[in-house]
């Protein structure tokens, strides 16, 4: 049996990041369960609180820079930058410029999520932002989140899929001598060596390949309900157009506001009609639609290790299925610029017409986060 290589994450990050730190925790052990156990790795988490042991440095921070030996940094940063130190605005900063300096692995994020204005320190906010500009003038790539869900998800795609491809050996295949007369038992050996794909230890794997074709079912029946609803209230509306422009000819005023008004609340009630469908619609929409991304890079790291069809026919369906969740996007976003074009009418109208400029906002948002989710597990696997 192989030897299990163990890999050291150390999390930096200011004193006001309390919630993700416990999601690195979480999705930590959540990779050792499945994709460590299948791929020989252990990942032990470092945190400075309870792994840094005395020592004496000019200051207080580099005793911890010389004590941090670790292989991957996550950096997380929210609206404070932190403490400074004497070489550096913060020691958050400072621990993650010196791996870029030193061209450690290393994964950032920070949290754009709105705050409490009262709470909210400007000058901290400003250091934030000027951090985040210094790393994109470098060219060094980090990801913002607006949730605590979110990051997870990104932090299940990133995680496994760096040990994957920068930490794990991929040793090479050996040919056998032509002159090796043992070829035949050693290739015996190889072969029940071979990892199994029907193993009972693999019930990890099992349920989340259930989990993902849930929430894949879950998601293409819930996008042909929305799209039949968008499509009928297209229509709906679209009939009833002439007949406005057939009112606004009416000369008596009377029978024209009459008239008028009953066009306006008919329209009024399928707006308010369809953004109750969608709501409903959108709770288990958006439960499901995060988990596709991780789950598809789990699975898909895990089937790498196989020489079966259905590594290929995975990876079809993930793109095929991303190619869609994007040209529903363009659908839903074209739709909620035709709304809010609309001109301004009685108040039940703008009322109905403002609550599904939300509606449609909000959908366009789930969509664009679980898109960007899909990119980066399908970017992440597509040279495997």
């Amino acid at each position: 049996m192989e030897p299990i290589k163990r890999i050291r994450v150390f999390l930096s990050c200011p004193s006001d990041i309390k919630e993700e730190c416990n999601s690195v925790q979480q999705v930590i052990d959540e990779t050792n369960k499945i994709s460590g156990k299948h791929q020989g790795y252990m990942i032990d988490l470092v945190i400075w609180t309870t792994n840094t042991f005395g020592g004496k440095a000019e200051y207080p921070q580099e005793v911890i820079n010389q004590q941090n030996n670790y292989d991957i940094l996550v950096g997380i940063i929210g609206q404070r930058i932190g403490s400074p130190t004497p070489v550096s605005v913060s020691g958050t900063v400072e621990e993650i410029n010196i791996a870029i300096e030193s061209e450690k692995h290393h994964l950032l994020y920070f949290n754009t999520s709105a705050t409490n204005i009262k709470t909210l320190d400007l000058a901290q906010l400003a250091k934030v932002n000027s951090f985040k500009q210094e790393l994109s003038d470098k060219g060094v790539l980090f990801h913002e989140f607006e949730s605590i869900e979110i990051f997870e998800n990104l932090f299940r795609i990133h995680l496994p899929n760096l040990i994957f491809d920068k930490l794990l050996v991929k040793e090479p295949v050996l040919q056998s001598s032509a002159a090796d007369k043992y070829a035949s038992y050693s290739e015996l050996i190889e072969e029940v060596e071979k990892p199994q794909i029907n193993d009972v230890d693999n019930l990890d794997i099992l349920t989340l390949s259930e989990d993902f074709g849930t929430s894949l079912s879950t998601i293409t029946f819930t996008m042909l309900s929305m799209a039949n609803s968008m499509s009928n209230l297209t229509n709906n509306i679209n009939a009833r157009l002439p007949e406005l422009k057939l009112v606004n000819h009416i000369k008596d005023d009377r029978l024209r506001q009459t008239k008028s008004q009953i066009i306006d609340n008919s329209i009024a009630t399928m707006l308010e009609d369809f953004n109750k469908r969608i709501n409903l619609d959108l709770t288990d929409f958006t439960t499901h639609f995060l988990r596709i991304g991780p789950n598809y890079s789990i699975l898909f790291l895990y089937l790498s290790q196989f020489n079966i069809p259905e590594v290929h026919a995975l990876k079809d369906s993930c793109q095929g299925f991303r190619d869609q969740v994007e040209s529903s996007l363009g659908t839903i976003a074209s739709l909620l610029r035709t709304v809010m074009a609309t001109a301004s009418r009685t108040y039940r109208f703008n009322k109905a017409r403002r609550e599904t400029e939300i509606v449609l906002k909000n959908l366009t948002k789930e969509l664009l986060q679980g898109l960007r989710l899909l990119d980066e597990a399908v970017k992440h696997n597509i040279k495997i």
